[in-house]
């Protein structure tokens, strides 16, 4: 795996995108979460419009960015969330002035039912770190970093002895 702290920017709709480990210092509010919902070593993804996708969207008016990051992930696959700890932030540039950025996230579940009703997401699966790069709907250094990064913070977060993989 590459350096989990060496993030590439790479282009993004109109503008450019990258990661970083910084928090900043909380005077901006985030756009938006993206949550990487680990078991062992695979990934739980939604089928969303745009294709296979880690559980995202934007922060509701009045709601905490911690509290959108477990209302995604129930909304796009059904799973409720264990454990939750913020890893670093997304960042977007569509312009020099115009800077926003997502909150990111790395999760474990307790339990995963079904999707529901309402949801944009068709479908959700668990996929093998090996797998990820041929599914997700947009695939790049940046991406691979950031997976490779989320994977390894998610080990960090549960023990081994503690750890059960969910069916």
């Amino acid at each position: 795996m590459s350096d989990p702290l060496s993030f590439p920017v790479v282009p993004w709709g109109d503008g450019d995108a990258t990661f970083t480990t910084n928090l900043g210092n909380g005077d901006e509010a985030p756009w938006a979460v993206v949550v990487f919902v680990v078991d062992g070593d695979r990934f739980l993804l939604g089928m969303v419009p745009r294709g296979w996708c880690t559980p995202s969207g934007h922060v509701e008016p009045d709601e905490s960015p911690d509290d959108a990051a477990r209302r995604e992930v129930y909304e796009e696959t059904g799973a409720c969330v264990d454990r939750i700890e913020v890893i670093g932030r997304f960042v977007t540039r569509t312009r020099p002035d115009v800077v926003a950025h997502a909150l990111v996230y790395v999760a474990t579940v307790q339990e995963r039912g079904a999707i529901p009703n309402g949801s944009e997401s068709a479908d959700a699966r668990w996929f093998e770190i090996a797998e990820v790069a041929s599914v997700y709907w947009h695939w790049d250094d940046l991406m691979q970093r950031m997976f490779e990064y989320a994977l390894r913070c998610a080990r960090s977060m549960v023990s081994p002895h503690e750890h059960e993989p969910q069916p």
